[in-house]
């Protein structure tokens, strides 16, 4: 049996990049990510407030750290790992939708714990 072990975290705001550079991933600002929400390593994928993407309306680097963003950006990762070809747009720095459908509750731990460790049948 083969797995691809995904590993959620939420590190406090800002030390992601240290954990990313540590691990041999390009980092900016933020960590780098291509359209599909990989980093620099194959297979590895990042999303949220720490990553670097692109702006939906001037294709320019941009890091809006906005829920909306995130949660499609999560959306994305989830998809591509579960093998579609699936590419992020960009992020908007406005909010793009209401937010009235009830969400899950969050998963985060305080002090940037990790917050789940899944692992999906490949």
């Amino acid at each position: 049996m083969r797995f691809n072990a995904i590993r959620l975290w939420s590190p406090p705001r800002g030390s992601c990049i240290g954990l990313a550079k540590h691990a041999g991933i390009a980092t900016g600002r933020g960590i780098q990510v291509n359209r599909k929400m990989e980093t620099s390593v194959p297979d590895i994928y990042a999303c949220g407030d720490c990553v670097e993407t692109v702006d939906a309306c001037t294709d320019e680097v941009a890091m809006f750290q906005l829920k909306h963003n995130a949660i499609e950006q999560g959306q994305i990762v989830a998809r591509n790992i579960l093998g579609e070809n699936v590419k992020y747009l960009g992020a908007y720095t406005f909010a793009r939708r209401i937010f009235s459908i009830p969400m899950p509750p969050p998963l985060e731990k305080p002090c940037g714990e990790p917050t789940a460790f899944w692992a999906i049948r490949k």
